[in-house]
């Protein structure tokens, strides 16, 4: 008897060490699956913000990553420290519930308006979207503006659809486009100081630069002169230009 045991044991052990080796593949497949199932701008976008606080984990005895990262614009025009512009646009503050709900929005949003309008047009989106944020950022000194640039994807997202009902926090049921304020005033409540609701409001202005000139401008007879150009959507999308100058095929 004493053998069976000492038999069977070492089969257990070795049964439990491979069903939590299995385990850990699963969770790794599941999350590796989720990310690669992301827009490819987000994907990028999620990638930058992660590894921003990888730096910050692994360099924290040496390196103070709140002023690494913020915007100082003397210092990089002086000192060419040309880095902090962008790192600026995606650091996300040190990992708390504040960072895993911008991470949410980044997320989900930029996705589902990467989904709508297209990589390309989302490359320009952000493009506009990061001057426009750096500018009024540099303009009343905020530090960082990634969470301006959420807000603006969330703004632009709202636009799609702006009337479809979205769940909110405890059980409320709020139109779409009431989303980007009704974030801007829990942020005011939490924090209880108006200062707490100016990234939304950076973040909305600048979301309403690209959309107003992106979809209300052309629609009045304007230009489009912030649509993605061809080559980009070539590239990005896979998309050919339509040829103007073909003539149509005879019906038979």
């Amino acid at each position: 008897r004493g053998g069976v045991v000492k038999a069977t044991l070492p089969a257990d052990e070795s049964g439990e060490e491979s069903e939590e080796i299995s385990k850990k593949k699963n969770v790794f497949q599941m999350a590796k699956s989720s990310f690669t199932s992301l827009q490819p701008v987000t994907r990028v976008f999620l990638s930058l913000v992660l590894m921003c606080n990888v730096v910050e984990v692994a360099c924290s005895p040496f390196l103070d990553a709140k002023e690494f990262f913020v915007a100082n614009y003397s210092r990089t025009l002086l000192n060419l420290e040309l880095w902090r512009p962008l790192t600026s646009a995606f650091y996300l503050g040190p990992i708390s519930m504040h960072w895993a709900t911008n991470l949410y929005f980044l997320i989900t949003y930029g996705s589902h308006l990467e989904a709508v309008n297209g990589t390309a047009e989302q490359v320009i989106f952000l493009l506009v979207a990061f001057l426009g944020v750096s500018t009024l950022g540099a303009l009343i000194g905020l530090p960082v503006v990634s969470t301006c640039l959420i807000s603006a994807m969330i703004y632009s997202s709202s636009r799609i659809d702006p009337l479809a009902t979205i769940p909110f926090q405890f059980g409320l049921q709020i139109p779409r486009w009431l989303l980007p304020y009704a974030l801007a005033v829990v942020d005011f409540l939490q924090a209880g100081s108006p200062i707490a609701a100016v990234p939304h409001v950076v973040g909305i202005l600048a979301g309403h630069f690209y959309s107003f000139n992106r979809i209300t401008v052309p629609l009045m007879g304007g230009g489009d002169w912030l649509k993605a150009p061809n080559w980009l959507k070539r590239r990005l999308d896979g998309e050919a230009p339509p040829n103007y100058m073909e003539e149509p095929e005879k019906k038979k």
